[in-house]
């Protein structure tokens, strides 16, 4: 072969028509799965947003009910056996009967009533030095009202026995008044208040059973929003394809222009062979590259179809 530039230059030329080719179409690809990245990333963070609104919601479920079924057990009998110093929790279930609460539960808020009821007795002490300065009618709700300085209150109901301890203090008795001992609430409880207090129950026990399906749902979507973004960020074929047309633009466009730059005078056949098959084993792979994406878009729409 005595002029190698002729054929040099149409392997350079067709390799470089093709790279041009494929490299565009490349590139278009990767301008769409950018596009359909941040689309994907968009809708996952909109579900990861409303998995956290509900699992807030869930959370906020679970303690409404957690609360009434405190206030439930925790009545005035319970709260004055407590006062008195029983801190056992069965003897106190016995007293307040069933609860789900755990003893789990209960020991912390046992243990937290007993010291409101130290903290009530003697902060009442030093608030009413002498309890004939009160009157029978005197109601805790009033002396809170008009009290400053008391302390921060959690158990209301555990104050209110307290006041009503230094109320019932030994007075000197007096001619213009008799002394009538304070009265705590009845802890009896009407047919129609206690069926009005398992419907709430119930209602706040179906608002966490839709709470927590809620939870489950959205957390399945997002488990499979984040495996439809993952499929996109990392697709199937499309480095391998990078290395091919890589390979393709090496055997094709480069090996023969750094050749035709060094301006050789003849090509010996060895040479020549080793190019031809070095540009149709890189045609050929592209080819099959190709072949392959077509064939996988076909079975796509296929499955799409049915």
């Amino acid at each position: 072969m005595t002029d190698p530039g002729p054929f040099l230059s149409t392997v350079a030329a067709s390799s470089a028509g093709l790279v041009a080719i494929v490299g565009g179409l490349l590139v278009a690809r990767f301008v769409t799965l950018d596009s359909e990245q941040q689309g994907a990333q968009r809708v996952l963070d909109d579900a990861n947003e409303r998995l956290t609104v509900a699992i807030r919601r869930s959370e906020d479920a679970r303690l409404a009910l957690k609360n009434w079924d405190v206030s439930d057990f925790f009545e005035k009998k319970v709260l004055r056996t407590i006062g008195d110093g029983t801190l056992d929790i069965a003897e106190l279930r016995k007293i307040g009967g069933y609860t789900p609460l755990s003893d789990e539960d209960l020991g912390p808020l046992i243990t937290e009533i007993h010291s409101q009821f130290d903290v009530a007795r003697k902060t009442l002490r030093q608030l009413i030095p002498d309890p004939e300065q009160l009157s029978d009618a005197d109601e805790w709700e009033m002396f809170r009202n008009q009290s400053h300085g008391l302390p921060e209150i959690n158990w209301d109901e555990v104050w209110e026995i307290a006041y009503a301890e230094r109320l019932e203090a030994p007075r000197t008795p007096s001619p213009w008044r008799p002394h009538i001992p304070a009265v705590l609430s009845l802890t009896f409880r009407p047919p129609e208040y206690v069926a009005l207090e398992m419907q709430r129950r119930d209602s706040l026990r179906s608002s966490l059973d839709r709470a927590r399906q809620y939870v489950e749902d959205v957390s399945g979507e997002v488990t499979r929003l984040q495996q439809a973004r993952d499929a996109v960020v990392r697709p199937k074929g499309l480095r391998f394809g990078l290395v091919i047309l890589g390979y393709f633009a090496l055997v094709g466009v480069i090996i023969p222009i750094w050749m035709m730059s060094r301006a050789p005078q003849k090509l010996s056949p060895t040479m020549g062979n080793v190019i031809f098959l070095l540009f149709i084993s890189a045609f050929l792979a592209l080819l099959g590259y190709m072949t392959l994406l077509a064939l996988r878009l076909s079975r796509r729409k296929q499955n799409a179809g049915r």
